[in-house]
């Protein structure tokens, strides 16, 4: 084993561990998933979410388990993507230490183990981080088909992940064929026939399985209205235009900024990590030009389902692509070396300050964060008889609403005492309207995963109605106690 195994896997199960552990309030995306979990039987997890969600039904059935095994608390309903990221990094460190020279392998290792947006979605009751772990996967078992001879053990493996990959992961059909399609056509041009008759009954069985995948689960996305809108500007035109083209360029550096992590959002640093990037790619190309050429495919494939507008070509959506771009960058910042010594080294290494800094400030302050359990702590030790307690976008899919359905089970608040809030962003003046009509009394204003200043218009509503006595304030979310009736002071 290599020195760079044995000090970044382990800084990398120690960065995901830490993630895990931390005391986090389950954030909106998360709590709309988590409430399908928890509230369906597993034979309903097979149909439609509610809530306009989407996930592999394999995950959720993994989830669904770890909940009946350990309750519907965060870290049972966060364990399956935890296990995932951890089983990633390992085959991501065998991948690396198999198709790449040891001189680049190190870069991308480190950079696979740091990944902010993996880190931070392997302690999430979100697939995103698994998508990147089964990315990860199927490279370290495609590995020994790019690299000679196979056993039968090789194409077992390779053949029942591939299969098992498209119910636990949307993206793992577009790596599958990305691999198919390049060692086909890598057998086509060897003429080697029991290769080639090996890989078509291998894609044959991955196809007949996403097939099934497909018809029983996967179908239904395609026709989410709410979700298409959610996405759009991030379904790709047709190269044809200078838009299109711009479109591409765009998308480009965006995915090197998000989730790749690897520059900041300046475009000058952008390009360059470009060109840093376009360099691993032709300097991986004359070691291994297949592997390349399956990158590239499979890009392509997520290209043409986004241009299907089947797949958003945007942000977490393309966490399974961090792998490729760790491998490729990993190369990139070898050959640098290669060609200008030591500055080019450094030159080539610079690409890990950014992933750093963004880890840094994702321990410090969590982008998904909305500690809302805080909130509730306080409302239930300072509840008094007749209190109500006021729901930020509770009507609805928005705010605190979803957080709130998920914990106020543990509350036992009066179902009488909740005043779910409505969604009036195209038209504000209507939480004034909504607020005048609640009846004198203390009345807890509770928000989380506040859209733009929702809550100063509220509160501003509120303060006309009543006089503040209390604000708490947590990550993420905040508490706010009126007293309707008795107005403040001029």
């Amino acid at each position: 084993m290599r020195w760079y195994t044995l000090a970044f896997i382990p800084l990398g199960f120690i960065l995901r561990t830490e993630a895990f552990v931390s005391e986090r309030s389950l954030w909106i995306d998360e709590a709309m998933v988590a409430l399908n979990i928890v509230e369906r039987s597993p034979a309903r997890l097979f149909e439609p979410l509610d809530r306009n969600q989407g996930a592999p039904v394999g995950f959720l059935l993994a989830t669904k388990a770890s909940v009946e095994l350990f309750g519907p608390t965060e870290y049972a309903l966060r364990l399956p993507a935890y296990l995932a990221s951890l089983v990633g990094l390992c085959a991501f460190g065998f991948a690396a230490h198999r198709l790449m020279p040891p001189s680049a392998a190190p870069l991308a290792l480190v950079l696979f183990a740091i990944s902010p947006h993996i880190v931070s979605y392997a302690a999430e009751c979100k697939q995103y981080s698994s998508d990147a772990a089964f990315a990860a996967v199927l490279l370290a078992l495609a590995a020994p088909f790019f690299l000679g001879p196979v056993r039968l053990k090789n194409w077992l493996a390779f053949g029942t992940v591939g299969v098992a990959s498209v119910w636990c992961s949307h993206p793992a059909l577009f790596v599958l064929a990305g691999f198919g399609v390049s060692l086909l056509t890598m057998a086509i041009f060897r003429r080697d026939r029991s290769r080639i008759l090996g890989l078509i009954l291998l894609g044959g069985s991955w196809l007949l399985s996403f097939t099934a995948v497909y018809f029983i689960n996967l179908r239904h996305l395609g026709h989410n209205d709410y979700l298409i809108q959610y996405w759009a500007g991030h379904f790709a035109p047709l190269p044809t235009s200078r838009s299109g083209l711009v479109w591409f360029v765009d998308h480009a550096l965006a995915f090197i900024h998000e989730p790749a992590t690897l520059s900041g959002s300046n475009l000058v640093v952008g390009l360059l990590v470009g060109l840093v990037g376009i360099a691993g790619l032709i300097a991986l190309a004359r070691i291994h030009r297949w592997l390349v050429f399956a990158f590239i495919v499979t890009v392509l494939f997520t290209l043409v389902s986004s241009g299907l507008y089947l797949y958003p070509f945007a942000g977490r959506l393309l966490l399974f692509l961090v792998p490729t771009a760790c491998v490729v960058w990993g190369c990139g910042a070898n050959f640098l070396a290669s060609q200008f010594g030591c500055w080019g080294m450094w030159l080539g290494w610079l690409v890990v300050v950014w992933p750093v800094v963004e880890l840094v400030n994702e321990f410090q302050k969590p982008a998904r964060t909305e500690q809302i359990q805080p909130m509730l702590n306080h409302v239930k030790l300072n509840w008094q008889s007749g209190d109500r307690i006021y729901v930020y976008g509770g009507s609805g899919d928005a705010g605190a609403g979803p957080a709130f359905d998920f914990y106020s089970p543990r509350y036992a608040f009066p179902a009488e005492c909740i005043i779910r809030g409505g969604i009036h962003r195209d038209d504000p003046s209507q939480y004034r309207i909504e607020i005048a009509k609640l009846p004198a009394g203390r009345i807890w204003v509770l928000f989380t995963h506040r859209h733009r200043d929702e809550e100063s218009v509220i509160l501003r509503d509120f303060a006309s109605v009543g006089s503040s006595r209390l604000t708490v304030s947590a990550s993420g979310a905040s508490l706010h106690l009126y007293e309707i009736g008795r107005q403040s002071p001029p």
